[in-house]
């Protein structure tokens, strides 16, 4: 039954225990006798993540044995019609919960524990009580481990009620701002800052993060935010978002402008609030080559998993990741499109142990430094649509949330990723060349192989696409008519997995081939090698496009470095410094010549030389000494 109460009687006082004792709730039992406390943790760990100073702690009076109820005094409820309650403790749905009832006890909804102390906020929707006098009762009738259960802040009426497609979602972040220095999570609606180089710059006006403009026909991928590599990320507060410990699904879909190099084992995180080496947490993230992984911590181990070569992500294109943790069904999945490609195995036990960290968007928790200032292990590309479940999705239900954010595209086709480098981003800047080339974003450094083509005069240089410093390397790439203005066009050659190249794309040349097509050749970086300097060739996929965009590497590499070369009578190569190539060609017989350093027969450094090799082909080269040095 229910009965409608008074304008009078509509007060809930004491919802926080804010006044130190138990005030305005009915007791019985010994539970939570003397179970009011300001203490911020357990004693043998931290913290409970409070609201206000005071709250409702069930072990604190007679341990897990004890037993008993807490009974706030009857409200009516108003306002938006929602009721909430931050709630922690064991977890037994049948023993151990937190309710909101009728007058005469009849549950309307009731919320366990998760056996975690760290409080999660559960929200109610008593839209339909709207009016009607309640209560909120704290039942424990548990004696084993885990037998008692938290509760601080009940809310009534100022919730806002629930968005329809938030249900079941921990946290939703979708990018649609457009502008702003924040991003609002759907869930919680709270603004969350947003870390950018030019908030606050200090040599040009200050300007937005770089969002995406907005496009009906791309659907839910409308709109979303570019992180530029270095210095853009999201982050929210470590008891903000409160996780589920006995399952979650972490998704996001992201567009990898690029791939680090892969810093201290670390992937470029998506999305993570973890400290692995604590073995708490998860992390969603992007490894070397498109190799992308999820994490899990335990407390007392960290469960990871890899997806296969085959499931690696493409630079330039968007694509869906999903990661379920199901630990009532033994398992991590991860997803690429709505389709499983990974799979492994974790204890049907096993919770979530937060960490208590900030929850960041396409930065790593603890990245790598270099040059004693940047950040690695950061996301570059486009991100959008992350969500946090808060339940282990099946297969089935991944598979259906991919298609229907599918079918929000124009012809149910996944749009382009719009991430092209854009100049204007230094709009202002005193110190930004205005005359001399520079590369469009990030690091550039030794210009090289220019060469013309069908009237074009082509450009390429060392270039890290992550930021501004060296690290990295690939070839970027512009073309001019003039040799003074100069058109951007994306990166040629980059690191890639199973090229010559894995590892790096250093200084090199460019030559013509029989028939008058371009070729490059480039200093080949591979750390499997030693030495880990080679030359690679690549060639254009289509001759007939003046711009050369899309190039191809060689699938073999066309000269290394032996520790046997001849070098002259009492001298030897220094074996491991074997690069930058210069080609040319003089008859039918192209040229190399390969920088290499120089040591006496004992080892003792004496300077460097021009290793000579000569080829028929390009492809196969003959070694032909080092220039005469008389």
């Amino acid at each position: 039954m229910t009965q409608t109460a008074d304008a009078a009687e509509t007060s809930l006082s004491n919802p926080d225990f804010e006044s130190g004792d138990l005030s305005g709730w009915t007791i019985t039992g010994t539970a939570f006798t003397g179970a009011v406390t300001d203490d911020p943790g357990w004693g043998w760990g931290c913290c409970f993540n409070q609201q206000g100073s005071y709250h409702l702690w069930g072990f604190a009076a007679g341990g897990d044995a004890a037993t008993g109820t807490a009974t706030s005094e009857p409200f009516t409820l108003t306002g938006t019609g929602m009721v909430s309650a931050l709630v922690s403790g064991g977890r037994n749905e049948n023993d151990l919960y937190a309710a909101l009832t009728t007058l005469d006890g009849t549950i309307l909804h009731k919320a366990t524990g998760t056996d975690d102390e760290a409080y999660r906020r559960v929200t109610w929707d008593a839209r339909e009580h709207l009016g009607e006098q309640l209560r909120v009762t704290v039942v424990d009738k548990a004696t084993g481990g885990w037998g008692h259960i938290n509760l601080d802040d009940v809310r009534v009426g100022t919730d806002p009620a629930p968005d329809p497609a938030q249900r079941g979602l921990a946290a939703h972040w979708d990018f649609s701002e457009g502008k702003g220095t924040t991003t609002r999570e759907k869930v919680s609606q709270a603004a969350d800052p947003i870390s950018y180089v030019f908030n606050d710059a200090q040599y040009k006006p200050d300007s937005d993060p770089l969002w995406r403009p907005k496009d009906e026909a791309d659907g839910v991928l409308s709109g979303a935010l570019l992180f530029d590599g270095y210095s853009t990320w999201v982050t929210r507060a470590a008891a903000q978002t409160q996780l589920p410990t006995d399952g979650l699904t972490v998704e996001a879909w992201v567009a990898p402008r690029a791939f680090e190099w892969g810093d201290e084992g670390k992937p470029s995180a998506v999305v993570n609030q973890h400290d692995k080496a604590a073995k708490r947490g998860f992390s969603l993230g992007v490894g070397r080559h498109g190799r992308w992984q999820f994490g899990i911590g335990t407390g007392d181990a960290w469960h990871e998993v890899t997806v296969p070569k085959q499931a690696a992500l493409a630079a330039g294109e968007w694509a869906h990741l999903s990661a379920v943790f199901a630990p009532g069904e033994g398992a991590i999945r991860l997803f690429l499109n709505g389709e499983q490609v990974a799979q492994t195995t974790v204890p049907t036990g096993a919770r979530l142990a937060k960490a208590d960290v900030p929850l960041i968007i396409g930065r790593h928790n603890q990245p790598a430094i270099i040059n004693g200032t940047f950040a690695v292990n950061m996301f570059n590309g486009l991100i959008d649509e992350v969500k946090i479940h808060n339940s282990a999705l099946t297969p089935a239900s991944v598979t259906a949330g991919h298609q229907k954010d599918v079918q929000t595209f124009a012809g149910g086709t996944t749009p382009k990723a719009r991430m092209e480098m854009d100049r204007s981003r230094y709009d202002g800047d005193r110190y930004r060349p205005g005359y001399h080339f520079t590369a469009p974003n990030h690091w550039m450094n030794e210009p090289h192989a220019p060469i013309q083509y069908k009237g074009k005069y082509h450009l390429f240089y060392q270039h890290n696409s992550h930021g501004p410093y060296w690290h990295n390397i690939a070839w970027g790439h512009a073309v001019s008519e003039d040799l003074v203005h100069w058109r951007d066009l994306p990166v040629a050659l980059a690191p890639t997995e199973d090229s010559v190249a894995p590892d790096g794309v250093w200084s090199g040349d460019a030559a013509y081939d029989e028939n008058g097509v371009p070729v490059l050749l480039f200093t080949a970086g591979n750390d499997s090698r030693r030495p880990n300097q080679a030359t690679g060739l690549a060639r254009p996929v289509d001759p007939d496009d003046s711009d050369l965009v899309e190039w191809k590497m060689h699938p073999t590499l066309v000269t290394s470095q032996t520790a046997d070369l001849n070098v002259g009578a009492g001298r030897k190569v220094r074996f491991g410094d074997f690069r930058d190539p210069f080609v040319w060609k003089e008859g039918d017989t192209w040229f190399q010549l390969m920088g290499s350093g120089i040591q006496t027969t004992d080892g003792k450094d004496v300077g460097g030389t021009a290793l000579l090799y000569t080829s028929k082909n390009l492809t196969d080269w003959t070694y032909s000494g080092p220039p005469d040095d008389r």
